[in-house]
């Protein structure tokens, strides 16, 4: 048997093991088997391949290995709640301009603004949504009006005054509707 052919052989050895382990440490010695194949096939004597092993396994193990496990082990983020719906398309049920108007998103209905201001969505037109407004926890009803904070001419509890359209709420404290502010044109892909 060549010292090719034992190579190769050593190296899909290794390739059993990592498929058993995961780590990526026997994938960098089966990718050094095959640099040590390589050179075996050149014709160069088997101390030079052993040293084309070592040298390869020590540049895959310090080089490769490294960034090859930080690609594998990142991961999307999980979006859950209001930041979930950022992004995600929006049907028009009722006009929608930089004052308000309401759009439906997976099922419900939603308050909404559109963005720019200036752009007015009819009913029946697609957008996408892209921000939500949530009043802070810790916002109270003190408005005699029953409108709430947020609601419209109405700053007192929001982040900013910018903050969208009307929150809607019973004497619970609770929003019965929430903000949004969809895109101002129709939906593109």
């Amino acid at each position: 048997m060549s010292d090719g052919t034992i190579w190769i052989v050593i190296a899909g050895a290794l390739v059993v093991g990592e498929l058993l382990t995961l780590d990526l440490t026997l994938a960098m010695f089966a990718l050094a088997a095959l640099i040590g194949a390589g050179v075996a096939l050149l014709g160069v004597d088997l101390v030079w391949q052993i040293v084309a092993f070592v040298v390869a396994a020590g540049g895959f193990g310090l080089g490769l290995r490294p960034v090859a496990k930080r690609q594998l082990q990142r991961t999307p983020p999980l979006l859950t709640g209001a930041d979930a719906l950022v992004g995600e398309r929006a049907m028009v049920v009722e006009r929608v301009d930089g004052g308000g108007g309401r759009v439906k998103i997976k099922g419900e209905i939603w308050s909404a603004r559109s963005y720019p201001t200036t752009t007015v969505l009819e009913a029946g037109s697609e957008a996408r949504v892209l921000r939500i407004d949530v009043p802070p926890p810790s916002s109270t009803v003190s408005s005699s009006d029953d409108r709430g904070p947020g609601a419209p001419g109405d700053a007192s509890g929001c982040d900013s005054a910018d903050i969208g359209p009307a929150f809607n709420r019973p004497a619970s404290g609770r929003p019965t509707s929430r903000g949004l502010t969809v895109r101002g044109t129709p939906w593109q892909e």
